[in-house]
């Protein structure tokens, strides 16, 4: 088992703040949850640490996703909206408006311009992030939609709802579903050849699994996960040979893990202390591997004491080396992403949408929102 290097963390100073509406949920939800149970089994467990913000516009963003060719960055927004930026100034480009309710998935095709979004409104919408064009809907979802993803050659998205569905992004109509019965998704991810569909899946009293399916036949091929350890999130490796996942343990606690595809073999096992990770990126090249979850515990002057830090990870996923870590505001960093060049990440924590530069170890720009009250 391969230990993190002991790299110095390297502190953003990053202030924002979302609506106090969001938070008031989030606290009362936390109040009621057990402090005993184990980190991953909860989606609002870190909330009870998190400072009281002042009002403000509704503009906590959930995901983020580079366009192809590495020049804007979409985010998916509570207030039903979807944030365009340019990737590399981070200067505001346009706000795609036409969702209902709040929006918490967005992808980019792998060429052109083509986007797609969903969330609470239970429809997928293409557009045009250039111009900003409703290219076409897609409806008929019986659930909120948690992730989607293009297929590599752009003809197909799938997306996670109750079910897992893949649709022509031409004509807009469905082609499969596969049917996951009890089971709610955190997270989706598809082999670079297109065989393959990687989740991460909650069973409500049971703890989280990961599991691959064949796309072609929609049959169960491998699944991990369950005996007293639970997988958060996953993707594959650029290459598909290998699948990245966060585990916890009742016994050993969070881990980043490594497996070999065709083999199940485990290859990497990264022990996490005190870290939680939520969601992982491979780089397009895969020899980096980020991370975002929950840091270090800070004392603060507000009536809960103290809150973690949402923390950015990036390994080195063959030796399980730390490459560097920065903080950010809130407790759960997430949807971080490399742009197509290797050579950014792109993050958001709730209060900050954030771009980083991996050569430099630098921040080059973060839009916050509002202020937060210590």
């Amino acid at each position: 088992m391969v230990q993190p290097k002991n790299v110095p963390h390297q502190t953003s100073s990053i202030r924002g703040d979302f609506y106090m509406l969001y938070i008031a949920v989030l606290l009362t939800l936390s109040a009621t949850m057990s402090p005993s149970q184990p980190a991953f089994s909860q989606e609002a467990d870190e909330s009870a640490k998190e400072e009281k913000v002042a009002a403000g516009p509704n503009t906590y963003v959930h995901c983020v996703s580079f366009s192809a060719d590495g020049k804007l960055l979409a985010g998916a927004s509570f207030d039903s909206t979807v944030k365009i930026w340019d990737a590399q100034s981070g200067d505001f480009v346009r706000s795609l408006s036409d969702h209902k309710l709040s929006v918490r998935a967005v992808a980019f095709a792998p060429q052109g311009s083509l986007l797609a979004s969903g969330g609470h409104d239970r429809q997928v919408i293409l557009w045009d992030a250039n111009t900003g064009r409703r290219v076409q809907t897609l409806e008929g979802f019986a659930e909120i939609i948690k992730d989607l993803k293009f297929t590599a050659d752009g003809k197909t998205v799938w997306v996670a709802g109750n079910d897992i569905t893949s649709w022509d992004v031409e004509t807009g109509k469905k082609l499969s579903t596969i049917k996951l019965g009890a089971a709610h998704v955190r997270s989706l991810y598809l082999s670079p050849d297109n065989q393959s569909l990687a989740l991460s899946v909650f069973i409500q009293g049971k703890h989280q699994t990961g599991r691959i399916y064949d796309l072609k036949s929609g049959k169960l091929k491998r699944s991990f996960g369950g005996n007293g350890w639970g997988v958060y999130s996953v993707c594959f490796s650029p290459d598909g040979k290998h699948l990245a996942g966060t585990i916890y343990s009742l016994k050993d606690g969070p881990k980043l893990q490594v497996w070999n595809i065709q083999t199940g073999e485990l290859q990497q096992s990264i022990t996490l202390y005190n870290k939680n990770i939520w969601s992982i990126s491979y780089s397009p090249d895969g020899t980096m591997l980020a991370s975002g979850g929950t840091g270090r515990t800070i004392r603060t002057v507000n009536p809960a004491g103290s809150r973690q830090e949402s923390e950015l990870t990036i390994w080195d996923p063959s030796s399980g080396e730390m490459r560097t870590s920065i903080n950010g505001v809130l407790s759960r960093l997430r949807s971080p992403c490399f742009s197509p060049d290797n050579k950014r990440v792109a993050y958001c924590d709730g209060a900050t949408v954030a771009v980083f530069d991996v050569e430099s170890e630098n921040e080059l720009w973060s839009r916050n929102y509002g202020s937060i009250l210590r």
